[in-house]
């Protein structure tokens, strides 16, 4: 009964996730792994999109442990990625699962090419600081983060990382005041001197800046 229940639900699946939880349960209820593969197989036909491709890749080289499939499907996972945040997901996997650091290096330079905004910049240079401990490429796409930074967020995000990753507190400390400067609300200004206190150690200008603060509303009228 169990086995008819589990081949009615490979006939009639909604989605790729549906069939990934599907070949799971095939391993570990019946730990057939012919059919497993089969299951893997069929979810790798309906598969079109960025996302189907990555976590069928993440599936199946977890629970298969077969590389070579994996990095077929990690490469499809490349090919059909839309924007940056696509491909830095990706990067995780290439780093930690096949430990392909020219594969992720390519990826990240192409994942530049796609960034649109200072969180995209931002998040791909803190990715290369963690996963390939390139700070020379990481800094470049910081410069690229300054440049797009429009909102006091960004600059503070911005600035964040670069006491974290590069502990440059220069570079940080005139970022940290373009945040300031573009400061609008109460919670701009309280999560900055969070920022300036925890990063900066500078509990002077962060009680400055909380002093606006105390100017503001939390709570702005719509």
């Amino acid at each position: 009964m169990g086995e008819e229940i589990v081949y009615k639900a490979q006939c009639e699946p909604d989605n790729i996730r549906e069939l990934c939880d599907l070949a799971d349960s095939i391993s570990e209820t019946f730990a057939d792994k012919v059919w497993q593969t089969q299951v893997y197989k069929k979810a790798e036909g309906m598969a079109k999109e960025h996302s189907e491709f990555y976590e069928l890749a993440d599936s199946i080289y977890s629970k298969l442990g077969d590389e070579e499939w994996a990095r077929e499907l990690y490469k499809k996972a490349e090919d059909t990625a839309e924007d940056s945040s696509d491909l830095h997901s990706l990067v995780e996997s290439l780093c930690v699962k096949l430990g392909d650091q020219e594969w992720a290096r390519k990826v990240y330079l192409k994942a530049e090419g796609m960034a649109q905004d200072s969180n995209d910049f931002c998040g791909l240079a803190d990715s290369l600081c963690e996963k390939l401990r390139d700070k020379e490429l990481a800094g470049k796409l910081y410069e690229r983060a300054e440049e797009k930074a429009v909102e006091s967020f960004e600059f503070r995000w911005l600035a964040d990382s670069l006491c974290e990753k590069l502990d440059d507190k220069a570079w940080a400390q005139r970022i940290y005041g373009e945040a300031e400067d573009k400061a609008q609300a109460y919670y701009d200004l309280i999560w900055l001197a969070k920022s300036l206190s925890e990063n900066m150690a500078d509990e002077k200008w962060a009680n400055e800046v909380n002093q606006k603060a105390k100017n503001l509303s939390p709570y702005p009228q719509l």
